[in-house]
């Protein structure tokens, strides 16, 4: 296992804005998210180069597709004086297979034992 630091508050821009948690980039988090690109690189279809290392920006979504106009202020008012300065504990690893526009299929997860 091993620990990860949430900070602030994000909002991708775009058509379709996410709000999200940032994870600090410590070096762990980096050698990891290097280490599982150089394993399965090839193998998926259509990946974002959103998450290649060069551009990675490593976070926890909170809203994805149900942010509108019409609610966005509401949202980011709600969140915006809270304090997001957490530690997470991370003890397994999952791969999920994602279609567009479709829920992920759980593939296959392994525990890490401390």
């Amino acid at each position: 296992p091993f620990t990860i630091k949430v900070a602030g508050l994000g909002l991708f821009t775009g058509t379709h804005p996410v709000l999200y948690l940032p994870l600090v980039k410590d070096r762990l988090v980096l050698e990891i998210h290097e280490l599982l690109w150089q394993t399965f690189d090839g193998l998926g279809q259509e990946v974002s180069t959103h998450y290649h290392p060069d551009s990675l920006l490593p976070h926890i979504t909170l809203a994805h597709s149900d942010i509108t106009n019409e609610n966005i202020s509401e949202v980011t008012e709600m969140l915006a004086f809270r304090v997001f300065n957490w530690e997470c504990s991370i003890d397994n690893l999952a791969l999920i297979k994602q279609s567009a526009n479709e829920v992920g299929e759980l593939l296959y997860r392994t525990n890490f034992s401390s």
